[in-house]
């Protein structure tokens, strides 16, 4: 069922939509897809970037992560994977079996108009030229939400995703994004990107690679608008709570005054009886 709202059954042509330009003013739900999602994906990758080949269907992993991991939105960085156990040193986390790649404008635009609108966004959000390769790559699975570590101390993955340290379970896994994302080298998706995802700040600092990973960052966290007013939110329903608490004391409080010089009279008449 899922799959039809997505775009059809796999026996249906896929539907055509029109290119996102409103990412960052929409407030797309931002979701932790599950396999389905990361297969439906996989497969409109297959038949646009080869419409002549028969699809057929995949009963294999759906990713290509190698350790237990969850995802979490609750970051600074927005949704963001964690590690499930403890995970040694020289551990490779993800093998790279789930990488769409882009020559052209017209392969990308043909694969990104046969999603809806959120997941065009998602795939603009994860979406990066390959630094030196001047093509575009965007990673199908779970492995698209290991985040980029803004400081050299908080980074625990190297650039063929094995781990340079002993991490511990509930750690996040970061990335050096300035070590595969090129900047400047691929025009028209810089031009795609930046109009869904009205990012003229990243456009305007494109002169570092460290503004263009930071970019990816901040595009991928909640908005400071949405922050202040979920704090709202919380601090409304913690002075709600508060009241309804202090009120319950108050009410468990008359009850015990009122009833108990009744229960006290009733007892002395009867004893004067």
């Amino acid at each position: 069922r899922r799959e039809k709202r997505l775009g059809g059954d796999k026996s249906r042509k896929l539907k055509e939509y029109p290119i996102v330009k409103d990412c960052a003013t929409s407030n797309y739900p931002r979701l932790m897809h599950g396999e389905e999602t990361w297969r439906y994906l996989q497969r409109v990758y297959r038949e646009t970037k080869h419409p002549d080949r028969k699809y057929e269907a995949d009963d294999g992993p759906h990713t290509g992560m190698q350790i237990p991991f969850y995802i979490r939105d609750d970051g600074p960085r927005g949704r963001s994977l964690y590690a499930a156990v403890d995970i040694p040193k020289g551990t490779q986390v993800w093998k790279p079996k789930n990488t769409a790649s882009f020559d052209t404008r017209d392969q990308f635009v043909s694969f990104l108009t046969r999603l809806p609108h959120d997941l065009q966004c998602d795939i603009l959000l994860w979406a990066y030229v390959a630094k030196d390769y001047e093509h575009v790559e965007v990673v199908l699975d779970e492995a698209s939400f290991v985040n980029h570590g803004d400081s050299p101390e908080l980074l625990n993955l190297d650039t063929k995703d094995y781990t340079t340290r002993d991490i511990k379970a509930g750690e996040e896994l970061l990335e050096d994004y300035t070590k595969f994302i090129g900047m400047n080298e691929v025009k028209w998706f810089d031009k795609i990107r930046s109009a869904a995802w009205d990012d003229h700040q990243s456009t305007q600092n494109k002169h570092s690679e460290k503004s263009v990973a930071d970019g990816y960052v901040r595009l991928g966290v909640p908005k400071e608008s949405e922050m202040e007013e979920y704090g709202e939110r919380a601090f409304e329903a913690f002075i709600i709570q508060g009241w309804m608490l202090s009120f319950a004391v108050v009410v468990a409080f008359l009850r015990l005054v009122r009833f108990r010089p009744t229960r006290w009279t009733t007892s002395s008449t009867k004893q004067t009886l």
